[in-house]
């Protein structure tokens, strides 16, 4: 403490280091002055004090909500779909309050299989004759199409842009020229991870499968089977 007095003097003064700093009026085995700290710096430092406590409390508080509401699977899984961009954003809400205090805010997604189902459901919910709502972020609504909604739909106006630019960034869009069977499950699609043993087509790879199928066999197994069912007990 002496040094950081003498210090002070040094280089501001002795006014300002006394504003820091005062005498008790004892003295130290050396015969220096005793040194305390002024009531100004005794007052902020009780005020640090408090300060500090506060934002301790404050750390171990999120501590606590953090081990308390660690993610969950369904969370994780979440996060992964709006990474691939398929889920729609409702909005936000306040799960937990304490105190009028909100403690724990979710945001609300619906998700879907991949991008190109979420595109269509958006645009889907955007056709006013279909009576279509997300509804809120507390209470979401997010249920597909049935059967006969399905003809209702105005496909005219169902927008692909997005969809073709996501093909377009990620470099799997192609010309009509290249949709060929070979290159979409062939030997040319991303599916053929062997260079020595090129992968079948979906065409070559089922009459494989059906060379050692007895259809006839088939066909009468199934009618007896169903026969069978059908007689009471």
């Amino acid at each position: 403490m002496s040094y950081a007095y003498d210090f002070m003097i040094e280089q501001f003064g002795e006014e300002v280091a006394k504003m820091f700093f005062q005498e008790t009026g004892k003295q130290l085995a050396s015969g220096a002055a005793e040194l305390a700290l002024s009531p100004q710096m005794q007052a902020a430092g009780q005020a640090l004090m408090y300060v500090y406590y506060v934002y301790l409390a404050y750390v171990v508080f999120t501590l606590l909500v953090n081990i308390v509401y660690a993610c969950t699977e369904e969370e994780m899984d979440l996060a992964t779909k709006r990474d691939l961009l398929s889920t729609h954003y409702l909005g936000s809400y306040c799960k937990t309050k304490v105190l009028g205090a909100c403690i724990e805010k979710r945001q609300a997604y619906c998700q879907f299989d991949s991008p190109l189902s979420r595109i269509v459901m958006e645009q889907v919910y955007m056709q006013p004759h279909m009576g279509l709502s997300w509804g809120t972020a507390k209470n979401p609504n997010c249920q597909g199409l049935a059967i006969d909604q399905i003809a209702k739909v105005n496909w005219d106006a169902v927008n692909f842009d997005e969809w073709i630019g996501i093909l377009v960034k990620t470099g799997n869009y192609h010309d009509n020229q290249d949709f060929n069977i070979d290159a979409l499950t062939g030997s040319g699609s991303m599916l053929n991870r062997s260079s020595e043993t090129p992968r079948k087509n979906v065409l070559e790879t089922n009459m494989t499968r059906f060379e050692d199928i007895d259809a006839d066999e088939v066909r009468r197994a199934a009618y007896e089977d169903a026969h069978n069912k059908l007689q009471p007990e």
